[in-house]
């Protein structure tokens, strides 16, 4: 009766290269900066765009246009809820640090779920 041995593991051309290159993700530090600097325009406009129509909304004297008040408001804090906490995490974990997820499994459904809450609430303000 003949066995057979399971083959000698390969030696793996890329041992040499950083995680980042054998993960296929190879960013240069001058597109980190520049996205860095983009998102945080992005984060600074959106925050103060949405965060000033929270401050209108409130601060307007209730009318005839009650509902629309609601419906702007609504979107407005989906909006800053979604900036707040999806553009850090966005830049952080694909930006500058791709692999390991750092916030654990429970921050990553956290993320996902509060993520696609706030995006599904926009979606579904404005379509209904």
């Amino acid at each position: 009766m003949e066995t057979s041995s399971p083959p000698p593991p390969r030696s793996s051309p890329n041992l040499g290269l950083s995680l980042d290159a054998r993960l296929g993700v190879d960013t240069r530090l001058w597109a980190k900066v520049l996205f860095t600097a983009l998102y945080a325009l992005i984060w600074a406009l959106g925050a103060a765009g949405n965060a000033l129509s929270v401050h209108v909304v409130l601060k307007a004297r209730a009318g005839r246009a009650g509902r629309l008040r609601y419906h702007v408001l609504s979107l407005a804090l989906s909006g800053l809820l979604l900036l707040v906490v999806g553009v850090p995490v966005e830049l952080y974990s694909f930006v500058w640090f791709h692999y390991p997820w750092v916030f654990g499994d429970l921050g990553c459904r956290g993320y996902y779920f509060v993520r696609e809450l706030c995006a599904y609430a926009t979606v579904l303000s404005v379509t209904g």
